[in-house]
């Protein structure tokens, strides 16, 4: 029996080798958050839309093992302020370092912009604001709550972001037949202008509980975190609760104020 038990033991660790995959870096949120993120900072220079000046840019994006930037290069543009903007837009996103070997290793990550001064009518129509206002004297710098002299606070039909998740939270129907309990934790960065960008499902919860979560987060509005006076862009965790059963505690979701699962 020992040579059987020895070789079980040298394969389960290779069989969970095996099933670690290679991956480039990739910004939180992947493709999607990062279109989405587009369409809602985009501020379409407008001599290029005099111009007609539109086209594809693409970003080499150079992130170390940590998941930190070191260095941002256009490898194709369409002119200077065109490229000005996606880089600006690149800048806004947070990354997950590549993968090799199941090591977090250094890598470079690739974005795709789509230009199109006949469409940012429409983007602007759609989103309800002409300019995605950001301060001109803030940086890319993603503070910690706890850093923060004033963390940011939800604002909208509600007084709370409690409130909106009681209010506003549609529970799927597959997480009730299913009969699914528990959270979904979602991290993101409340910009300076109070919206949401980098929006990362830390936990997820079958029965599509965590597309309604994220959902949630995505249309959430903030005023924004403040140091020294001035808004700035900051992270935060909120922990949403889907139960087909009422909990034993009160409903909670943020990450700080939850109890230990």
């Amino acid at each position: 029996m020992k040579p059987l038990v020895i070789n079980i033991l040298i394969l389960i660790p290779f069989l969970a080798f095996a099933q670690e995959k290679d991956s480039d870096p990739i910004n939180y949120g992947g493709n999607k958050e990062f279109k989405r993120i587009f369409l809602q900072e985009l501020n379409y220079p407008q001599t290029s839309i005099n111009k007609t000046i539109g086209g594809r840019v693409m970003i080499d994006v150079h992130v170390d093992s940590a998941g930190n930037v070191t260095n941002t290069e256009i490898t194709e543009g369409v002119g200077k302020d065109v490229d000005a903007e996606a880089l600006r837009i690149a800048d806004l996103l947070l990354w997950d370092p590549a993968i090799k070997k199941g090591r977090k290793v250094a890598g470079i990550g690739e974005l795709k912009f789509k230009f199109n001064p006949y469409k940012f009518a429409t983007i602007t129509n759609e989103r309800g604001y002409q300019e995605a206002e950001y301060p001109k004297l803030s940086t890319n710098i993603v503070w910690k709550p706890v850093e923060l002299d004033e963390e940011p606070s939800f604002v909208g039909k509600y007084d709370t972001f409690d409130e909106y998740v009681k209010q506003e939270l549609v529970f799927p129907e597959e997480a009730k037949v299913k009969m699914i309990n528990g959270y979904v934790k979602v991290f993101f960065v409340v910009e300076p202008n109070g919206r949401v960008t980098n929006i990362k499902l830390l936990e997820p919860l079958e029965g599509n509980c965590d597309v309604v979560a994220m959902d949630m987060i995505e249309r959430s509005h903030w005023t924004p975190g403040k140091l020294s006076g001035l808004p700035v862009r900051s992270s935060r965790v909120e922990q949403l609760g889907f139960f087909t059963i009422k909990p034993k505690s009160q409903f909670f979701h943020s990450g700080e104020q939850t109890p230990n699962r």
